[in-house]
Formats: structure tokens, C-alpha cells, sequence
């Protein structure tokens, strides 16, 4: 009885051993599973941070192209009033000059008695030189009106120069922060691909 029993003994234990095998080997592959798992759940949480971070991310990108789009209309403006600071600048030498002909053909014209025509060196009768004398002082006043109003916008333009300069400063980061969005909307795109990949292969 005791031989039969121990050999029936043995033939069981073979099996048990193949039970227990396998309960083991169950065993690791539910903890496999199950910090598999963990770890999806764990990237779906960072899924939505990176999602959030994403939209985010998005948003400040917009913001930063609407910052470098008036940085552009703000440099175009200051362009424009260096430009016709230069060019009032460089005008009213020029009108200055043509005024003080004026005046001394003006005083050449008032203080001769028999004065003769500039042009064609006919003598003038005192109608005629009065004419010429009211036509001399209109040409005057349209010059000095334009050197006047030169010199107004030549005296306004460099707050307006220096208002400017300061906008353009304050939006010079602009670039930059388009640059670091950018590889931002990248860096998260990236990640949020490799996240869905994991989840599809799981």
C-alpha cells in the first residue's frame, strides 16, 4: 500500500509542479498587465496636461504673431516719420533760401523808382510792379507757411520718433517668444503622439 500510495504520490506531483508553474507564471503576467495599466492610466493623465499645455501653448503662439504683426505696423509708421522728418529736415534750407531771394527782389522792387521787369528788363509802371511786389509776398507766405509747418512737424516728430522706439522695444521679445511656443507646440505634439502609440499597442 505504501509503495502504491508514494507512486501515486509521484505521479501527482508532476502535475502540481506544472500547476504551480503556471500559477507563477499567471501570476507575473497580471502584474505585467496591471502596471501596464498603471502606466496608460498614468499617460492619459499626462495626455490631458499635455493637451492643456497644447491649447495653451496655441494661444500664447497667436498672441505673439498678433504682437510681432504691430511690432511690423508699429516700424512701418516710425519709418515713415523718420522719412519726412529727413525730408522736412532737408527742405527747409532750401525754402529759406528761396525766401530770402524773395525779400531782397521784394526790397529791390519797393526801393527802386524806376524799376525793371526781372525777367525781360522792360521798365515797370507802378501798377505792374505792385502786382509783381502782391504775387512776390503770396510765393513768401506759401514758402514760409511750408517751412513753418516743417518746422512744427520736425519739433512733434521726435516725440512721436521716441514714442514709437518705445513701443517697438517693449514688443522685442516677441521673436522669442514665437520661437520657444513653436518648439513648445512641437515638443508636446510629439509627446502626445508617442502617448497615443503606447495606448494603441497596449
Amino acid at each position: 500500500v505504501a509503495a502504491r500510495f508514494r507512486e501515486q504520490e509521484a505521479r501527482r506531483q508532476e502535475p502540481r509542479m506544472q500547476i504551480e508553474t503556471e500559477r507563477a507564471r499567471l501570476k507575473q503576467e497580471v502584474e505585467s498587465l496591471l502596471r501596464e495599466e498603471q502606466a496608460v492610466q498614468a499617460q492619459d493623465k499626462a495626455r490631458l496636461e499635455y493637451d492643456a499645455g497644447l491649447i495653451t501653448a496655441r494661444k500664447d503662439l497667436e498672441h505673439a504673431e498678433a504682437t510681432l504683426k504691430k511690432r511690423a505696423e508699429l516700424d512701418d509708421r516710425l519709418q515713415g516719420a523718420r522719412m519726412r522728418q529727413a525730408e522736412a529736415k532737408a527742405e527747409n534750407p532750401r525754402l529759406k533760401s528761396e525766401m530770402e531771394e524773395l525779400k531782397a527782389r521784394i526790397n529791390q522792387l519797393s526801393q527802386v523808382e524806376e524799376p525793371k521787369c526781372p525777367l525781360c528788363g522792360r521798365p515797370l509802371d507802378t501798377n505792374e510792379r505792385n502786382q509783381l511786389i502782391d504775387q512776390l509776398n503770396r510765393e513768401g507766405t506759401d514758402l514760409g507757411d511750408r517751412f513753418r509747418a516743417n518746422q512744427t512737424y520736425m519739433n512733434e516728430v521726435g516725440q512721436i520718433v521716441g514714442q514709437l522706439e518705445q513701443e517697438i522695444a517693449g514688443l522685442s521679445q516677441a521673436e522669442n517668444e514665437r520661437l520657444a511656443q513653436t518648439q513648445t507646440i512641437s515638443r508636446l505634439t510629439s509627446q502626445l503622439e508617442a502617448i497615443q502609440q503606447n495606448a494603441e499597442e497596449w
